[in-house]
């Protein structure tokens, strides 16, 4: 009997129709399939935007003129600084003259900036009655300040300030007393302190070092710049 159920059983799985997914999948039209030349044309198309924009900006690189990049000579620098210290906003400043010019530099911006193909000038500047830097960008072709900016930062010494120091190192009694003989200036730097308590923390100051020629400097005098006085005398091996 058993041999005979399964024998009934084999006819009915023979004549089952297909199911209709199955179906639904074989009458689905096949897709077509993609070229290797299909593949290629989307890897061109977008290499293509940043080659355009690399050959615009190197057009704009070539438009500028060579000459705005040369050095300022001595009238622009001049006027740079006339029209500087003629700006209202700087007024107070111009007035006291108590400040410092550290750089003037010029500056040259490459189009689509409004000022590109102008002659200007960067003017850096410390203001010690303010105790603030001033930075200045001079449109010499206006003869205006197109842009300025004011911080409380603090740029390196102009040459000016390192000359102002040591002289000021020079005339003070501790350091004529503790110079050993045959010592020399060596350099003057920028300095601020890390303690908060010491005048060179907030104010505009520069470290004088002392020493034979070509040896390490024995000797360290702090100036204070906005005051003009020395503030500490410290062995180098202690600064």
């Amino acid at each position: 009997m058993g041999a005979g159920r399964k024998a009934d059983k084999a006819p009915a799985r023979a004549g089952r129709t297909p199911s209709k997914p199955a179906a639904r999948k074989a009458d689905r039209p096949a897709r077509p399939a993609r070229t290797p030349v299909a593949r290629a044309a989307k890897p061109a198309r977008s290499a293509s935007k940043p080659n355009a924009a690399r050959a615009a900006r190197r057009a704009a690189a070539l438009a500028v003129d060579p000459a705005l990049f040369e050095p300022l000579c001595e009238g622009e620098r001049a006027d740079a600084l006339r029209v500087m210290a003629e700006d209202r906003r700087l007024a107070n400043m111009a007035k006291i003259a108590r400040y410092r010019v550290v750089a003037v530099e010029p500056l040259v911006l490459k189009p689509p900036h409004e000022l590109s193909g102008h002659r200007l000038a960067k003017v850096v500047a410390f203001d010690y009655s303010a105790d603030r830097t001033v930075e200045a960008l001079i449109d010499l072709d206006a003869g205006v300040v197109a842009h300025l900016q004011l911080t409380q930062s603090q740029p390196a010494l102009g040459r000016e300030e390192e000359s102002l120091a040591v002289n000021i190192a020079l005339r003070d009694e501790r350091v004529k007393r503790d110079l050993g003989l045959g010592d020399q200036p060596q350099a003057a730097m920028h300095y601020w302190s890390r303690r908060d308590n010491d005048l060179a923390y907030a104010r505009r100051s520069a470290a004088v070092l002392f020493g034979q020629p070509g040896e390490r400097p024995s000797m360290v005098a702090i100036v204070d710049l906005i005051d003009r006085q020395v503030t500490d005398v410290v062995a180098a091996d202690q600064w």
